[in-house]
């Protein structure tokens, strides 16, 4: 089947949705499937994320990949997208995120070219801006279908527009070998550098740590908006030689093999892709109970430890400590972690974008 994704940005964007999309895209072209990536990014560029060669790059160099579109923009790039995608005659078109499937949809109209969206979010992230929110129903409207994460993030959706969503996870890499011999005393958070993510209280619960446990570090993978304060958050409270902002990674793997626990720190999510990863290379993790997405993955006690949105540095401080001090609940949280993540196994995830992609293209 010839099939062409989309998204805004692949080289110098480096979110989830980026990360999953080259994942997917290249599974498929791998599956023998003839595969285009198509993006706003200046031609000549490399994807952040490892992207398969049999993956055919379409890069239109149009306007900004990392700021929210102009209005102008928006004309112009539906006018390209509607002329690149004639040329290319795929036989269905799956574009990610709100910032490509809004304009594919009106793009396409009239066409007969089926759309297949792509939605990483809930729906609590548009409600503020009502407009946003409008077009983001409009353009679920006119497409086949749209996915979702999971079908506690499709009942966040209004009726109108949730029959045509289907829930499909992100993929996940399962480990096979947990690799002990390679892990330091350290704890991992990634993401990005946001108020969602709240790196801020994962910091100060350190602090309240980092003179009991003096041989222990903290590595914070990503990048954003709040890396100049949490910098100085962390020169502050003097722990520049123990606290690690060194931006994102090509190789997010070394990360996961290298650290001894994992602290999701955010206040919600739609799904916790990092969260799974780190469950599916072995480490033991935390989380906060009130954070949705994490809540979903982590059954606490079971797979990983859940520990009270209340009193929130303090709560996370004394669920790092369980984990720093408990080398047998960590051995269980590793065990059982990995093999609770199993059926977001890549295999998997990508047989179900094959049958939903099946279903979407038969006219």
């Amino acid at each position: 089947m010839k099939i062409l994704f989309a998204i805004k940005g692949l080289n110098e964007t480096k979110g989830g949705a980026e990360r999953v999309i080259c994942q997917i895209s290249s599974e498929l072209a791998n599956r023998g499937h003839d595969v285009s990536l198509l993006s706003f990014d200046k031609k000549g560029g490399r994807s952040f994320y490892e992207l398969s060669p049999r993956v055919k790059r379409i890069e239109l160099g149009l306007g900004s990949t990392t700021e929210r579109m102009t209005i102008k923009e928006f004309v112009c790039r539906i006018y390209r997208l509607r002329k690149t995608v004639h040329e290319a005659k795929p036989d269905i078109v799956i574009p990610f995120m709100y910032s490509m499937y809004v304009p594919m949809v009106f793009a396409l109209l009239g066409t007969g070219i089926p759309v297949l969206g792509s939605e990483h979010n809930t729906a609590e992230n548009y409600r503020k801006d009502k407009l946003k929110f409008l077009l983001l129903c409009a353009g679920v409207l006119l497409m086949r279908r749209c996915t979702v994460l999971s079908e506690k993030v499709r009942q966040t959706f209004p009726s109108i527009i949730r029959h045509k969503m289907a829930p499909v996870a992100n993929p996940v890499v399962i480990v096979k070998s947990d690799q002990k011999s390679e892990r330091r005393k350290i704890i991992l958070n990634v993401g990005s550098l946001t108020a969602q993510k709240d790196q801020a209280i994962l910091i100060t619960a350190f602090s309240l740590l980092a003179e009991k446990y003096s041989d222990w570090s903290l590595r914070i993978i990503g990048e954003g908006a709040l890396k100049e304060a949490l910098q100085k958050q962390i020169a502050n409270a003097g722990l520049a030689q123990r606290i690690v902002l060194p931006g994102a990674t090509r190789h997010i793997d070394k990360e996961y093999k290298q650290a001894s626990v994992f602290a999701m720190s955010s206040r919600y999510e739609s799904f916790g892709l990092v969260t799974a990863e780190a469950m599916a290379h072995g480490l033991p993790v935390v989380g906060f109970s009130d954070c949705s997405g994490t809540n979903e993955l982590i059954e606490s006690g079971v797979n990983g430890l859940l520990v009270s949105g209340e009193n929130r540095a303090q709560a996370l401080a004394d669920g790092l400590e369980k984990l720093i001090t408990d080398a047998s609940l960590c051995e269980k949280f590793s065990v059982r972690g990995r093999e609770s993540v199993k059926r977001f196994d890549t295999e998997k995830i990508t047989d179900s974008w094959e049958k939903e992609i099946s279903a979407c293209a038969v006219v």
